[in-house]
Protein backbone atom coordinates (compact mmCIF):
# COMPACT_ATOMS: atom_id res chain seq x y z
CA UNK A 1 0.00 0.00 0.00
CA UNK A 2 1.41 3.23 -0.91
CA UNK A 3 0.63 5.69 1.91
CA UNK A 4 1.64 9.87 2.14
CA UNK A 5 1.06 12.38 4.76
CA UNK A 6 0.64 15.70 3.44
CA UNK A 7 0.70 19.08 5.66
CA UNK A 8 1.13 22.50 4.56
CA UNK A 9 4.98 22.76 4.13
CA UNK A 10 5.86 19.22 4.19
CA UNK A 11 8.66 20.46 6.84
CA UNK A 12 7.15 19.11 10.25
CA UNK A 13 4.11 17.46 10.83
CA UNK A 14 3.73 15.21 7.73
CA UNK A 15 7.48 14.52 7.53
CA UNK A 16 7.47 13.27 11.01
CA UNK A 17 4.20 11.18 10.45
CA UNK A 18 6.14 9.63 7.26
CA UNK A 19 9.47 8.83 9.56
CA UNK A 20 6.80 7.14 12.14
CA UNK A 21 5.26 5.22 10.35
CA UNK A 22 8.31 3.87 8.13
CA UNK A 23 9.97 3.22 11.66
CA UNK A 24 6.39 2.04 13.17
CA UNK A 25 5.09 -0.35 9.84
CA UNK A 26 7.24 -2.21 7.51
CA UNK A 27 4.70 -4.12 5.56
CA UNK A 28 4.10 -0.04 3.28
CA UNK A 29 5.51 2.66 1.01
CA UNK A 30 5.22 6.13 3.11
CA UNK A 31 6.19 9.55 1.35
CA UNK A 32 5.23 13.38 2.37
CA UNK A 33 4.13 16.32 0.63
CA UNK A 34 3.11 19.87 1.28
CA UNK A 35 0.23 21.78 -0.40
CA UNK A 36 2.55 24.90 -0.38
CA UNK A 37 5.85 23.99 0.29
CA UNK A 38 8.91 25.76 -0.39
CA UNK A 39 10.63 23.07 -2.61
CA UNK A 40 13.65 21.32 -0.78
CA UNK A 41 13.89 23.30 2.51
CA UNK A 42 15.25 20.82 5.39
CA UNK A 43 13.00 19.45 8.34
CA UNK A 44 12.57 21.75 10.99
CA UNK A 45 15.11 21.45 13.04
CA UNK A 46 12.38 21.17 16.10
CA UNK A 47 10.68 18.25 14.05
CA UNK A 48 14.52 16.33 13.95
CA UNK A 49 14.56 16.87 17.88
CA UNK A 50 11.15 15.17 18.44
CA UNK A 51 11.96 12.17 16.40
CA UNK A 52 15.44 11.98 18.43
CA UNK A 53 12.97 12.29 21.49
CA UNK A 54 11.58 9.39 20.74
CA UNK A 55 14.49 7.61 18.80
CA UNK A 56 12.88 7.55 15.57
CA UNK A 57 15.41 7.61 12.84
CA UNK A 58 14.62 10.03 9.79
CA UNK A 59 16.68 10.14 6.74
CA UNK A 60 17.65 13.79 5.48
CA UNK A 61 14.18 15.36 4.22
CA UNK A 62 13.83 17.96 1.37
CA UNK A 63 10.15 19.46 1.33
CA UNK A 64 8.42 19.15 -1.60
CA UNK A 65 5.01 19.57 -2.98
CA UNK A 66 2.11 17.18 -3.62
CA UNK A 67 1.24 16.54 -6.96
CA UNK A 68 -1.63 14.92 -9.59
CA UNK A 69 1.27 12.12 -9.90
CA UNK A 70 1.29 11.68 -6.00
CA UNK A 71 -2.41 11.54 -5.94
CA UNK A 72 -3.09 9.33 -8.69
CA UNK A 73 -0.26 6.61 -7.29
CA UNK A 74 -1.80 6.85 -3.65
CA UNK A 75 -3.74 3.91 -1.97
CA UNK A 76 -4.04 6.36 0.94
CA UNK A 77 -3.97 10.22 1.63
CA UNK A 78 -3.68 11.17 5.09
CA UNK A 79 -3.96 14.75 5.67
CA UNK A 80 -2.95 16.77 8.88
CA UNK A 81 -5.59 18.68 9.78
CA UNK A 82 -9.04 19.30 8.03
CA UNK A 83 -8.21 22.06 6.17
CA UNK A 84 -5.71 19.91 4.06
CA UNK A 85 -8.64 17.19 3.81
CA UNK A 86 -10.74 19.82 2.52
CA UNK A 87 -8.34 20.99 -0.16
CA UNK A 88 -7.87 17.63 -1.81
CA UNK A 89 -11.56 17.19 -1.90
CA UNK A 90 -13.14 16.03 -4.28
CA UNK A 91 -10.32 15.18 -6.40
CA UNK A 92 -8.44 12.74 -4.11
CA UNK A 93 -12.10 11.19 -4.13
CA UNK A 94 -12.35 8.19 -1.14
CA UNK A 95 -8.73 7.71 -0.49
CA UNK A 96 -7.98 11.02 1.35
CA UNK A 97 -8.67 11.31 5.82
CA UNK A 98 -7.26 13.14 8.32
CA UNK A 99 -4.42 11.43 10.64
CA UNK A 100 -7.29 11.91 13.43
CA UNK A 101 -9.89 9.50 11.40
CA UNK A 102 -8.02 7.26 10.31
CA UNK A 103 -6.56 6.63 13.92
CA UNK A 104 -7.16 6.32 17.16
CA UNK A 105 -4.84 6.35 19.68
CA UNK A 106 -2.17 8.17 17.94
CA UNK A 107 -0.98 11.85 18.64
CA UNK A 108 1.08 14.13 16.92
CA UNK A 109 3.51 17.19 18.21
CA UNK A 110 3.62 20.30 16.33
CA UNK A 111 7.56 21.09 16.73
CA UNK A 112 7.19 24.01 13.96
CA UNK A 113 5.24 26.61 16.36
CA UNK A 114 4.98 24.88 19.79
CA UNK A 115 8.57 23.59 20.36
CA UNK A 116 9.33 20.33 22.01
CA UNK A 117 6.43 20.76 24.32
CA UNK A 118 3.94 17.64 24.54
CA UNK A 119 6.68 14.68 23.77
Amino acid sequence: MNIIFVCTGNACRSPMAEAAARYFIKEHSFSSAGLTAYENMPMSRNAELALEAKNIPYENHFSRNLTENDIDRADLILTMSSRHKAVLMPSAGDKVFTLKEYTTGWGYCRPFRRGLRGI
